[in-house]
């Protein structure tokens, strides 16, 4: 540090903090390039621990291949160009490799046949911002040194099996279960004792590291915004309230849920179709700062309501793009949503006086796990959001890209790459800030699987087992009726199993294929099917995974008349109720008829 830091104080050679973590690739595993830069980041390292690097022709596979772009402050290199292109490491046992945190590196496919491990850190200083380099006439830009630790093995250690995509889950979401699953650090069974089975668990901590990602991720020009039909539970609207995070309602609930959350109505985004003369006069009322309007006679009956009251609006037309755009936008179809691209030639031109055309709002794919479609439909909203500021003469104000990243939700999905996302949208931003149309625009993200998914858990009990002409079945006091996404019949063609477990049996390794099923006696009510799951029993607890978006809320709660779910926030290792379970009441709160 002291060799690294132009004049270091005192504050400069204190705190300083290692974040690190393991890497373990296999056979066929590589890393796509990435970098570990950050605001107050220096220097990042990799620890070679397990390197059965030789394939049968001889050859070094699974190499880390650094790469400069530029993008490296040139205070901490030697020289403008270290390299030429490319740098090659090959791995060996005990290399210790430290490089600038803002170098590019990628690792190439691994083809050995024991397991690549690396240990890899950043080392990082609240004290310090990037760039604050000294000169390194004396400094290499990089140091690789052979240590050999106390009690080194020789030979490479064997290691267990990768886990299964749901042990990874697990594993990331909720790390304090073992034998039982735990979330937010309570184990399930502790929670079902208190609350009661079925119920809908949420974990703040999850919360927090996907707000936190989601905002590291995407540039200062953007702002957040919480989808809340994902999960319109009050107390998350406030979590998200609190943290700076826009809300898009789509409906009067939705909205007057966002007020009492305490969100600003000119914060507020009005999303969704088939809005009522009555839904459009109550947010002109209420001073809604951004009403999407998805259709010319929307437009036209928006803009008497609004001359009726000698004012003029604000509105973001939603787009539907067209068909040759390949992203991940939701385009070239028709479609009940938004306006055809094609005809925005047209319709902008005659729009209201009494209407003002702020910006526009891309019909977006909503289970979007692929960066580089995401990006593309970032350049064609930008194009788009050009072509309509020179239609209107002037520069918009915002451009609302519908919804970002999302979740894994089945097995053979995999995660949206961030790193790849981040890169790009700092280009993305970059080329922006040199288009006159867009100067000083505001841009949005919608996000709502992605903020609250992966922290929410159904847990569900087992009523009984049985086996029916050779089928296992596992039936519970939940259902379709609570998840209906997890049924397979929220729109899914092809009916896949959501991430399940059974959460008090985490440690047992035996499997067998096994049904879960509801209590509504119909066929449709089926939480998983043939899933791989360890022999239960009654009383033994069902966790459903990824279950935090578009469960409860997106359920038909009142079929067959069961009770609703309660909902349980658990926040700092304390759980707290913040919705309690349905009673025979409820059925009767909103009937007219005498109920005696």
């Amino acid at each position: 540090v002291r060799r690294t830091v132009r004049d270091p104080e005192p504050r400069h050679l204190a705190d300083w903090s290692i974040g690190a973590w393991a890497n373990v690739n296999r056979k066929g595993h590589s890393n796509q390039t990435h970098r570990h830069l950050g605001p107050h980041s220096l220097w990042s390292g990799i620890y070679y621990v397990s390197a059965d690097d030789i394939a049968l022709d001889g050859a070094v596979t699974g190499c880390t291949v650094f790469e400069d772009r530029s993008l490296v402050p040139k205070e901490i290199l030697r020289n403008p160009d270290p390299f030429e292109r490319q740098h090659v490491v090959r791995p060996r046992n005990g290399l210790l490799v430290i490089f600038p945190a803002g170098l590019y590196h990628a690792v190439e496919p691994y083809s050995g046949d024991g397991a690549r491990i690396t240990l890899a850190f950043n080392l990082w200083n609240p004290a310090f911002t990037v760039p604050m380099y000294s000169g390194l006439e004396e400094l290499d830009w990089w140091w690789a040194k052979d240590i050999e630790l106390p009690g080194a093995a020789t030979a490479p250690p064997s290691f267990p099996p990768p886990m299964s995509g749901t042990e990874a889950l697990i594993a990331r979401n909720f790390p304090d279960s073992s034998r039982e699953l735990a979330v937010g650090g309570v184990p399930s069974g502790e929670l079902a004792a208190t609350f009661g089975t079925p119920l809908f668990v949420y974990a703040a901590d999850v919360l927090d590291r996907q707000w936190t990602l989601l905002r590291r991720t995407f540039p200062a020009i953007f702002s957040l915004a919480y989808a809340v039909q994902a999960n319109p539970n009050l107390s998350l609207l406030r979590w998200f309230v609190n943290r700076g995070a826009e809300l898009a309602v789509a409906s009067p609930g939705e909205l007057q849920l966002a007020l009492l959350a305490g969100a600003l109505p000119s914060s507020l985004l009005l999303t969704g179709p088939g809005k009522t003369d009555a839904e459009l006069e109550s947010a002109l009322e209420q001073g809604i700062g951004k009403i999407h309007v998805g259709s010319a006679a929307e437009a036209e009956r928006l803009a008497a309501l609004a001359h009726r009251r000698e004012t003029r609006v604000p509105i973001i037309l939603q787009v539907n793009p067209r068909a040759d755009v390949k992203g991940g936008i939701a385009g070239g179809k028709p479609a009940p949503f938004g306006i055809d691209e094609e005809e925005l030639g047209a319709i902008v031109p005659r729009l209201s006086a009494n209407l003002e055309l702020i910006g526009i709002r891309l019909l977006a794919t909503p289970q979007t796990l692929d960066a580089g479609a995401l990006l593309r439909g970032y350049d064609h909203g930008m194009r788009l959001g050009e072509s309509v500021a020179e239609l209107l003469g002037y520069p918009l104000r915002r451009l609302d890209f519908g919804h970002g990243p999302s979740i894994p939700c089945f097995s053979d999905e995999r995660p949206v790459d961030m790193a790849r996302l981040a890169e790009g949208l700092d280009s993305f931003a970059a080329r922006c800030a040199t288009a006159p149309m867009l100067a000083g625009a505001r841009f949005t993200v919608e996000a709502g699987r992605f903020l609250v998914g992966e922290a929410g858990v159904y847990l569900t009990r087992v009523i009984e087992t049985k086996i029916s002409r050779d089928k296992r079945f596992y039936v519970v006091d939940g259902g379709m009726h609570h998840h209906l996404a997890a049924s397979g019949n929220l729109g899914q063609v092809i009916k896949r199993n959501f991430p399940i477990v059974v959460a008090n049996r985490l440690d047992v390794s035996a499997r067998i294929p096994a049904n879960v099923v509801g209590s509504l006696g119909t066929p449709l009510d089926v939480l998983a099917r043939e899933a791989a799951l360890p022999p239960a029993q009654a009383g033994d607890l069902i966790a459903i995974l990824q279950s935090g978006a578009f469960g409860r809320a997106a359920s038909p709660l009142g079929f067959l008349s069961h009770p609703a779910p309660p909902e349980v926030f658990v926040e700092g290792a304390r759980p707290r109720l913040i919705r309690r379970r349905g009673t025979g009441e409820d059925l009767l709160c909103d009937l007219i008829e005498n109920r005696d």
